[in-house]
């Protein structure tokens, strides 16, 4: 409990009964709270509000429910439940028209839920030092609403709480200059959102071990104003079924210090991209892991970045990693000072016959002599075709003597695992199953990795 009174929204005349309007009740509650504030007890039950639930002139006021909502179906009002059946805000914290009162507001167990005619769930406005804990905000779905709106708040903590089924999940929604600030969500679910799990501008902010799902974008980072982000880190989240992109930072803002580190990324079949880096310096993405089956128009793309070290990421993808103007950069060990990698579309070809449609696209690297080619392959129909699937290697001066060898996997079909070889005029090559059988068929797709000595 925090230091102060300790009263049950019951006692003020709130019922609970999913019909009456308890909003009066429960700000009769509040308001009877010390200055130096108290916690708000919440009964088990459905308590209907038409205007907001206004925090403005008290520190240290928590709103407890009774217990959790139940995790297997937020749809359902359980546990010590708020709906918010006005247009308005249902939870509205703002110590700006008090600014010398902006500490420790904490709300515990609740499911709250706004609708497609209500403002954003819950509202921090110049606030310092408050915590979400344990929570379910639900259902303000209307163009532009979230289950919860930041502007200008500093160490909030957003812990074990789902936001879902908004049109944002998070939204920084400031232009001024102390905006979100050392603050951290931890094993979060920010799910089916229509817009977008979260958008965020500030300094050091943590996402750790959140879970962005079923949503068009997971995460934007620097991209609603011009104003600067710095120290962002991104740590064991889960990206799953995001049909646009589940990472865009530094389109608006300059981003410097955002670590992507431990993540999983299984996006939609229907994703432009996995990740999208703008202008961000000091960018960090090391042990993360993409599903091999996922098949966006393309995987991360570097436009900008300064200073970028990757780590451990899967260069067997073809055209998984687009650089554009980045610089100053280390990727698996290779430094932009080594080797500058190159994009190119490989022709596709049948052994006989003809494949009707198919898709391909290739990085290559060389570094001296030493050519290393990554691709990707996906044949969409094979038509007559049969036998080995060749295809062109990067457009290099080959010696006479040039001998590529190289491995694959057919990652939608079989999971068989292939030997890549250079036919007799160098600069195509073949895939085989490793007993020399065909590797050819509709809907076969091919991650493969070749080098070869020009």
């Amino acid at each position: 409990m925090i230091d102060g009174a300790s009263v049950n929204v019951l006692d003020f005349g709130a019922t609970g009964d999913g019909t009456t309007d308890d909003t009066a009740a429960i700000q009769a509650a509040i308001d009877s709270l010390p200055f130096d504030g108290g916690d708000i007890y919440f009964p088990v039950g459905v308590y209907i509000i038409t205007s907001a639930i206004e925090i403005y002139d008290k520190s240290r006021v928590s709103l407890i429910g009774q217990s959790m909502p139940r995790a297997d179906n937020i749809t359902e009002l359980t546990g010590a439940c708020i709906v918010n059946t006005g247009t308005g805000y249902a939870i509205d914290i703002d110590s700006s028209i008090y600014p010398s009162e902006r500490r420790q507001v904490a709300l515990r167990k609740l499911h709250v839920r706004g609708s497609s005619t209500s403002d954003h769930i819950i509202r921090l406005e110049t606030m310092n030092y408050c915590l979400i804990e344990d929570c379910y905000l639900y259902g303000a779905n209307g163009t532009n609403k979230t289950a919860l709106s930041l502007n200008q708040v500093v160490e909030l903590w957003v812990v074990r709480t789902t936001m879902q089924n908004c049109y944002w999940g998070v939204l920084y929604d400031d232009v001024g200059v102390d905006y979100l600030n050392a603050s951290t969500f931890l094993n979060c679910s920010i799910t089916q959102n229509q817009y977008g799990g979260a958008t965020i501008q500030g300094q050091n902010v943590n996402f750790f071990g959140c879970n962005f799902e079923g949503q068009p974008r997971g995460i934007e980072i620097g991209v609603l104003t011009a104003l600067s982000t710095r120290a962002i880190n991104l740590i064991g989240c889960y990206w799953e079924g995001n049909n646009v992109e589940c990472i865009r930072a530094g389109t608006n803002a300059a981003v410097t210090g955002l670590t992507v580190q431990g993540c999983y990324f299984n996006p939609s079949t229907a994703a432009s991209r996995i990740a999208y880096f703008g202008n961000v310096s000091n960018l960090t993405w090391t042990g993360n892991a993409i599903n091999a089956g996922a098949t966006p128009t393309e995987y991360v793309r570097f436009d900008a970045p300064n200073n970028v070290f990757v780590q451990d990421f899967a260069l067997s993808i073809g055209s998984s990693l687009i650089l554009g103007s980045a610089t100053n950069y280390m990727i698996n060990g290779i430094t932009s000072t080594d080797v500058v990698p190159t994009t190119y579309t490989p022709t596709v070809f049948a052994e006989t016959g003809s494949i009707t449609s198919y898709t391909a696209n290739g990085l290559y690297t060389q570094k001296g002599s030493i050519v290393t080619a990554n691709i990707r392959i996906i044949i969409s129909n094979v038509g007559t075709g049969s036998g080995k699937c060749y295809f062109s290697l990067p457009d290099v001066t080959f010696t006479s003597t040039a001998v590529a060898m190289g491995i694959g996997k057919e990652v939608a079909l079989t999971d068989d695992a292939l030997i890549v070889q250079t036919t007799s005029n160098n600069n195509d090559a073949y895939l085989v199953k490793y007993d020399g059988s065909t590797a050819l068929a509709t809907g076969a797709t091919f991650n493969v990795t070749v080098t070869f000595i020009v």
